[in-house]
């Protein structure tokens, strides 16, 4: 990176491909599944800044549920604000952000629209915390980008966004402003101010 005059930003956590987490992280019915979950955090907090780094993304895409009575609710959003804090608590100098997403793993996510992460920021009361926007998260959950992005500035602070795009119910990460099918698709000549 040096060599290309670049600079690391940051990291991110994803928990998901690891089996243990299969039933959450930070929401895991398991408290020794939560700890790992916390302290691998805390170590890929460690690594960021050993890099030169000064944010750490987490998309908790496990950590939910999937049918009406799975879990305990008031456990699982206990749980995450502590872990949360705990892991901001970590090192008060690197950004925490928060990027949300309504399903996919799991069909309900605990934090799933800018509304739950803007609540979990302020119950979490971390200084260093804030939300990471994902354009085709944002659009999965039904929001405005721009009515979501002056939310999270309004009441928290927007540390990261990310430019991809799907087709409003998938998260396919394509280029953001991207054709569905080619040349002759009438959106194709559409531009990002349009689309956004």
């Amino acid at each position: 990176m040096d060599d290309l005059g670049m600079a690391l930003n940051g990291g991110a956590m994803r928990y998901y491909t690891d089996p243990g987490f299969k039933l959450g992280a930070f929401t895991h019915p398991d408290e020794t599944i939560r700890r790992a979950a916390i302290d691998l955090t805390k170590r890929g907090i460690d690594a960021v800044r050993e890099m030169g780094g000064g944010l750490m993304t987490l998309w908790m895409g496990q950590d939910g549920f999937d049918y009406s009575f799975q879990g305990d609710y008031r456990r699982m959003w206990d749980d995450t604000i502590a872990a949360l804090d705990e892991v901001c608590g970590h090192d008060a100098a690197c950004d925490i952000a928060i990027e949300y997403k309504p399903n996919e793993p799991r069909s309900y996510a605990l934090m799933p629209d800018i509304g739950t992460t803007l609540l979990a920021i302020r119950e979490a009361g971390a200084a260093n915390l804030g939300v990471t926007l994902d354009f085709a998260h944002v659009l999965f959950a039904d929001e405005m980008p721009a009515h979501a992005a002056s939310l999270a500035a309004r009441h928290s602070r927007i540390l990261g966004v990310h430019l991809n795009d799907g087709y409003g119910k998938r998260d396919d990460g394509l280029m953001i402003g991207h054709s569905a099918s080619g040349a002759d698709d009438r959106t194709s000549g559409r531009t990002v101010a349009q689309r956004l």
